[in-house]
């Protein structure tokens, strides 16, 4: 883990599933999910999946091109949708965002946001945001907080999981 400008990145031996199934501490602290790729697809509305998640589960919305869903509901939409599977985003909020994620960066592996530059735009995105972590799977689980103490537990749940 590293950090650059108070904002905490580093890469983890894991993915976004991996966490959902084994944890309910460190994701259960947020309001809000924003889910920004699944399965390397990043235009939600266009995808089946999530048009099915908006039908289903009426607290969950498109925000642009990503979709929100509230953190009590987060485990269980993922677990019935079958959700993050790999090369996936999302992003931690402690209320609903009402700003979109630009298109023009992503945390998704096969990056690895701990050895290499970080998004020039993601900075300001997230402190534009009020974004509290970003998760990037793929080879490994890039993330991106403005909390030392998220990176740490982070960290620290992967180092217990080994």
């Amino acid at each position: 883990m590293r950090t650059i400008n108070n904002l905490t990145v580093g890469w983890l031996d894991t993915s976004i599933g991996a966490l959902l199934r084994d944890d309910a501490n460190i994701l259960s602290q947020f309001t809000s999910m924003l889910v920004t790729c699944l399965d390397s697809a990043t235009d939600m509305p266009t995808t089946a999946v999530a048009s099915r998640v908006i039908a289903q589960c009426p607290r969950c919305m498109f925000l642009g091109k990503g979709l929100v869903i509230p953190a009590v509901d987060f485990a269980k939409v993922a677990d019935r949708f079958g959700l993050f599977t790999g090369f996936d985003e999302v992003w931690c909020f402690s209320e609903t965002p009402k700003v979109m994620k630009p298109a023009d960066f992503w945390i998704v592996s096969p990056s690895n946001i701990d050895q290499e530059d970080v998004p020039p735009a993601l900075i300001p995105w997230m402190e534009q945001s009020g974004c509290r972590l970003g998760l990037g799977d793929g080879i490994g689980l890039n993330y991106a907080t403005p909390d030392k103490n998220t990176a740490i537990l982070l960290e620290e749940f992967i180092d217990s999981d080994e």
